[in-house]
């Protein structure tokens, strides 16, 4: 009876420890609402082990981008990663026409990493980035998570289902781009085609006095027409650039110039015939 005492009490505390044990790796591994909030949109549907993920965090750095900021300058070398955990991130071509939006939230899946290339092809890292990526000054602040890409791919590799999870990040990131730059092109299209009808409306009485010039320009920078498109437009509406700086057709010019000197009176009239 003793040693059947002994046994069940050395049961009982292995069960006291390994419980004990679990308790200690679960409170190690608790997360706090928003790592939970960035686990659900991201890793949960892969099964991603919390340990996993904790590492994953251990090795990446949480921040954020006040309005008007930016996150990564054009023409400098890029060695991170950066998740979009909450609000809208801006790619622009120098400061100019945006490329690309990056959205984060929980529920967001696509189009919420920003600078992923690097990771599938390590040659993007040897250039310079070639845009503004940051927030508008209009916009809200951003949270993100950032990873230094060297950091990310050896985790990435040790892990399959992170790795599983990323990939289907950046696989989503990437159709989300895609859809946009079509729908972009289309767009830009319809556009053009607009400014060509709207262009030709107005320079129908073949003149183009300042105040004309001011509308067309409005419509142009609305409708987003670089100034290589109004060229164009102006040529197949049979201008050329000098006519329309001049504001005038040339025949019309020519006209106006015989105009001119036929309403001359006759004292300005060159003589030099008669004295010969």
């Amino acid at each position: 009876p003793q040693w059947n005492a002994v046994i069940w009490g050395l049961v009982f505390g292995g069960v006291n420890i390994t419980m004990i044990a679990k308790l200690l790796l679960e409170h190690q591994d608790t997360f706090t609402m928003e790592e939970m909030s960035l686990y659900r949109a991201h890793m949960e549907e892969f099964d991603v082990p919390s340990s996993s993920f904790r590492r994953l965090l251990s090795v990446g750095r949480w921040g954020d981008v006040a309005p008007g900021e930016t996150l990564i300058q054009i023409g400098k070398p890029n060695e991170h990663v950066f998740l979009v955990h909450k609000g809208v991130v801006e790619a622009r071509e120098g400061m100019g026409g945006l490329l690309y939006t990056y959205i984060g939230g929980e529920g967001v899946q696509c189009g919420c990493v920003v600078g992923g290339t690097a990771l599938v092809d390590p040659l993007v890292r040897k250039h310079m980035y070639p845009n503004w990526v940051g927030v508008s000054a209009d916009g809200e602040a951003v949270r993100y998570v950032a990873w230094a890409v060297d950091d990310l791919i050896k985790v990435l590799r040790e892990d399959k289902a992170l790795y599983s999870a990323w990939m289907h990040m950046l696989y989503g990131s990437l159709i989300h781009t895609l859809r946009k730059e079509r729908r972009d092109k289309k767009d830009l299209a319809e556009n053009y085609k607009l400014y060509l009808y709207f262009l030709k409306g107005a320079l129908m009485d073949d003149s183009a006095p300042a105040s004309k010039k001011l509308l067309v320009q409005a419509f142009a920078k609305t409708h987003g027409i670089t100034e290589a498109q109004h060229i164009q437009a102006l040529s197949k509406v049979g201008w050329t650039l000098e006519e329309w700086e001049t504001g005038l057709k040339k025949r019309l010019r020519r006209k106006a110039g015989a105009t001119e000197a036929k309403n001359q009176p006759l004292h300005v009239i060159r003589v030099s015939s008669l004295e010969e």
